[in-house]
């Protein structure tokens, strides 16, 4: 579940009077860490300030903005936790190239366009800066050798079709032309149902990952639940790999992201919006 889902849960159930906005001006708390209302509002100003963005849903622009807010100060909190700091010549250091590469514009004449105080921007570098370590804290393991493993699935609609699947195959049937057949992942059936290589959090779902990972080469499984539907899944082969440098951003968003959803959900959310 993404935070923004949690953010609108929560805004569901303070409409009931748990948190009331005449009390409070903080817009929400974060593991007793508060947000104000006048960041979120400095914020959507910002992102308001943008054509497109004005254009947006407004409902949907501030559920976007609160859930911004909301992960940053758990990226933060993270970051006092493991002792992760930046330093105020590092945020200069930043600061510095953005004037350079503005050249004759006047900094006190963009920031003003772009809705900043000079202190407002200085935390908006550093929290930049802190968001990059803790995400390459948190992804430090997809660099070097990582595990992977090379598996491919077939996806039905009830545990009934996921069984006379594996009753084809005890039967001698060959899976990737049952795949091609049967299989509802179009964008595997295919390639006779082939996942390629992955590692542990890059598939959607983290149950075929795990019983991936803990299957020997060879073994055929099901049917294995999940979102999708019913899988049969057999575990090709594992081997440690490095990441393709084309991969690695997206895979690293991916994990980031993901690690951002766990986060959200373990913490203590509450809204005042």
């Amino acid at each position: 579940m993404r935070p923004a889902l949690i953010l609108l849960l929560g805004m569901m159930l303070l409409a009931a009077g748990a948190l009331a906005q005449e009390a409070d001006p903080a817009i929400a708390s974060v593991n007793g860490a508060l947000i104000s209302r006048g960041e979120f509002e400095q914020t959507l100003a910002r992102i308001t300030s943008d054509t497109l963005a004005a254009a947006a849903d407004s409902d949907a622009l501030e559920i976007e903005v609160l859930n911004v807010l909301v992960e940053q100060e758990l990226i933060s909190q993270f970051a006092e936790q493991h002792n992760i700091h930046v330093s105020d010549r590092e945020i200069e250091d930043e600061i510095g190239h953005l004037q350079e590469s503005l050249g004759e514009t006047p900094w006190d004449g963009w920031l003003a366009d772009n809705l900043y105080s000079e202190e407002d921007f200085r935390a908006a570098v550093h929290d930049q800066i802190v968001t990059g370590r803790v995400r390459d804290e948190i992804t430090a393991d997809l660099h070097g050798l990582v595990e992977h493993v090379r598996a491919r699935h077939i996806l039905v609609t009830s545990p009934t079709a996921a069984r006379a699947v594996l009753i084809s195959l005890e039967n001698g049937a060959d899976f990737a032309a049952l795949a091609a057949q049967a299989s509802l992942d179009v964008t595997s059936k295919d390639d006779g149902g082939d996942l390629g290589w992955f590692v542990r959090g890059e598939l959607l779902d983290e149950s075929l990952t795990d019983i991936a990972f803990s299957t020997e080469p060879g073994a055929v499984i099901g049917p294995v639940a999940s979102a999708l539907g019913y899988h049969i899944l057999e575990t090709l082969d594992k081997a440690h790999r490095s990441i393709e440098a084309a991969r690695l951003p997206s895979l690293i968003k991916t994990i980031f992201e993901r690690w951002l959803t766990g986060q959200a959900q373990a913490a203590d959310i509450i809204f005042n919006l």
